[in-house]
């Protein structure tokens, strides 16, 4: 994404030698808009490393979420060992390898854990969702709009057909 970027940067210099690039918005766009989806892809990950740096405390997911997969047949805890002998790491256990993996909840049930769209908090909708699915769309259009694709497209398509 970084590469891509500073691709992109470069490119100006070359555009604006060029005469067929007279507009400075087709100049600096596919540049600027390419940057700004960088820094929105790049908000969800940087909230992960200063939370599990401890640096803050914003949670992605609403602490016990009723909405959760309990596993089947449904198996009763008081640890999270009670919910199988395979253990996958940190506090989740499987029958066996491969299998889906669990924890004991505060309600004494074995689920798979509290990680889906039903139990994301505000802050998991702006970084996860807004900002990450966001920034991959303004992406994608500068990198469209930067290599002229839609024109030339179009151009092909009317030589085709006429």
């Amino acid at each position: 994404m970084g590469f891509v970027t500073a691709y992109l940067w470069h490119q100006v210099s070359a555009k604006r030698r060029r005469r067929s690039y007279t507009d400075r918005w087709n100049i600096y766009g596919p540049a600027g808009l390419v940057t700004v989806a960088a820094c929105l892809i790049l908000i969800d990950p940087m909230r992960h490393v200063l939370q599990d740096a401890h640096l803050i405390s914003a949670s992605m997911y609403i602490h016990n979420c009723p909405i959760r997969a309990l596993q089947l047949p449904e198996r009763s805890c008081d640890l999270p060992s009670d919910c199988g002998a395979h253990h996958c790491g940190g506090s989740f256990y499987s029958d066996e390898a491969g299998t889906d993996c669990f924890t004991c909840w505060g309600d004494g049930m074995c689920s798979e854990g509290a990680e889906t769209f039903g139990c994301l908090t505000m802050v998991g909708w702006v970084t996860t969702i807004l900002c990450t699915y966001v920034g991959f769309a303004l992406f994608f259009v500068g990198v469209l709009w930067n290599s002229d694709l839609v024109p030339k497209i179009s151009r092909k398509w009317k030589d085709l057909t006429s």
